[in-house]
């Protein structure tokens, strides 16, 4: 005989009302306290139907449903909330969607005192109030010189909090060129059953089904929906993943949010949609008399089936080469890496140096802003008193030689070490497009390891510049640096934690003498950073 559970009784959604949201917390929350003591009749409870009306979702998914163990009224201490989509200062009401032991998660349901700082989200996939809405940003609703105070504020308190230091030697943070669209690289989740192409949401893997992305190139959304639809003809249920790369033409510009708007494929203002693809698209006649190179974009396919591929090809070539050149990448399932039509590489250029970038390869996805973080880099070593030229520097984590080649470029002896095989290709080949074989050596090892190696055959370096993906460094490898203990060190971090608690590490060795947040990506509270440490005497 089957059994059959009794379905639980819906709950009331719970509600914290007039809650002054204090501070920015790292993650893009803002931070606050609940009462000390939050009886349940002082918690403001709205029925379905309130909830309804001020546009929340009672009692329709678990994820945003108290758990049962909680009672506010038997929590005498105070608990922290992160509070999504608020800014500091407001004093808003606050669904309670999830609890961990020390900390509580909500989000702003009610404004009832508004920042003067809060602006009109362009974005239709944003907001605590959609349904579902997408993770990708968080701070779309907050003025932009408010976001680079956040910035500069986080790192500073990351340096104090983990890295046990009470006053960091902190830099005035680098705004970003434009706000929006400058992304060079997205990475689309794609709906296994609909084959949309998708975001996450927010705090959430589930999937939000995108028409366009505010903070990607507009090149990248007017491929949105010849994608979308080569994905639904010919490849549902065999893609798991699309991304897509765009080449740095066009990549100097300042993009306004109306242009992605204008790109996106639920736009029907079709006069704004020709001048966007007159600006972005290089159709301009004028432009193609004077031979100006074609914008490219590539699409990397990581695929779940071993399937055939040509009609995808074929619709894709269609409907965007009158406005792009195109390359499609396949990897997975027996496919290591297939080139189906294309060149290998996208194209950047910086500081007068031309990158080819393979489609597995790193490279800074803001290209604009990658000039500046380069700028700063070598500011910091200017800074230091070292001059480049002739100059040995270790470029740990080096990737296709962006750094490496610009501090060749001033006159460094530079040696890049990075232990994806292809990245050290890369780096070696855009070496030769530009001249620079002779200063540079590309080596594939494990850093920790290669460094030992170098101080056994006594060869000194003057300084190391260190750019680790978001985990930060290996610890071998902080030890590795501080039993050589090059004079100089330069840290390009994009996780102000994980460089934080490297920090405090080398301090056995080194010193903080600088730090600067560079903006790479505003509407979030991602970010960019440069620090220059130097060695302490032995």
């Amino acid at each position: 005989m089957a059994h059959h559970r009794k379905p639980k009784e819906p709950r009331e959604p719970e509600i914290v009302a007039g809650l002054l949201l204090q501070d920015m917390a790292y993650g893009g929350e803002t931070v606050a306290r609940l009462p000390l003591t939050l009886a349940q009749d002082e918690a403001q409870a709205y029925s379905a139907a309130e909830a309804e009306t001020i546009g929340i979702e009672a009692n329709t998914t678990a994820e945003f449903l108290p758990s049962p163990e909680y009672h506010p009224t038997s929590k005498p201490q105070s608990e922290v909330v992160f509070v999504a989509g608020g800014i500091p200062g407001e004093t808003v009401d606050v669904q309670i969607y999830w609890r961990k032991k020390n900390f509580v998660r909500g989000k702003v349901i009610r404004l009832v005192e508004t920042s003067p700082d809060r602006r009109d989200a362009p974005c239709p996939y944003f907001g605590v109030d959609k349904w579902p809405n997408c993770g990708g940003c968080q701070w779309q609703h907050t003025d932009y010189a408010r976001q680079l105070e956040f910035k500069a504020k986080i790192l500073g308190d990351q340096f104090e909090r983990i890295g046990g230091m009470p006053n960091p030697p902190m830099l005035e943070p680098l705004a970003a060129v434009s706000l929006w669209g400058y992304r060079n690289n997205v990475e689309f989740q794609i709906d296994r059953v609909t084959g949309d192409p998708c975001y996450h949401r927010q705090n959430s893997i589930r999937l939000v089904p995108v028409q366009s992305c505010h903070i990607a190139h507009p090149l990248i959304n007017l491929a949105v929906a010849p994608l979308t639809a080569a994905l639904q003809k010919h490849l549902i249920g065999s893609v798991h993943q699309v991304t897509i790369r765009v080449g740095s033409v066009a990549g100097d510009i300042a993009i306004g949010a109306e242009e992605i708007t204008a790109l996106a494929s639920y736009n029907q203002d079709y006069t704004a949609r020709l001048a966007a693809l007159e600006r972005f698209a290089a159709l301009n006649p004028l432009e193609t008399a004077l031979q100006q190179p074609r914008p490219a974009l590539m699409f990397i396919l990581r695929m779940l089936h071993q399937v055939d591929l040509s009609g995808f090809v074929a619709d894709m070539q269609t409907a965007l080469d009158p406005y792009t050149e195109i390359t499609i990448v396949a990897e997975g399932k027996k496919r290591r890496l297939e080139i189906l039509c294309g060149e290998p590489y996208t194209i950047e250029v910086l500081n007068g140096l031309t990158y080819h970038v393979p489609p597995l390869a790193f490279y800074q996805s803001n290209s604009p802003m990658a000039q500046v973080l380069v700028n700063e880099v070598l500011a910091a070593f200017d800074k230091a008193g070292l001059k480049l030229k002739n100059a040995r520097v270790l470029d740990i984590f080096c990737g296709v030689g962006t750094f490496g080649l610009q501090l060749a470029r001033l006159g460094a002896q530079v040696l890049g070490i990075e232990e994806y095989e292809g990245a050290i290709e890369a780096a070696r080949h855009n070496a030769r497009l530009n001249g620079l074989s002779k200063q540079t050596e590309w080596v594939v090892a494990k850093a920790e390891e290669y460094i030992l190696e170098l101080a056994a055959r006594a060869t000194p370096y003057d300084a190391v510049l260190v750019d680790p993906p978001r985990r930060g460094c290996d610890p071998a490898l902080l030890q590795s640096l501080l039993e050589t203990r090059p004079p100089y060190l330069v840290y390009v971090s994009c996780d102000p934690s994980t460089l934080a608690r490297d920090v405090k590490i080398l301090s056995d060795g080194y010193e903080l003498v600088q730090s600067r947040a560079v903006d790479l990506f505003p509407q979030t509270y991602h970010m960019e950073s440069v620090s220059l440490l130097r060695a302490r005497p032995l």
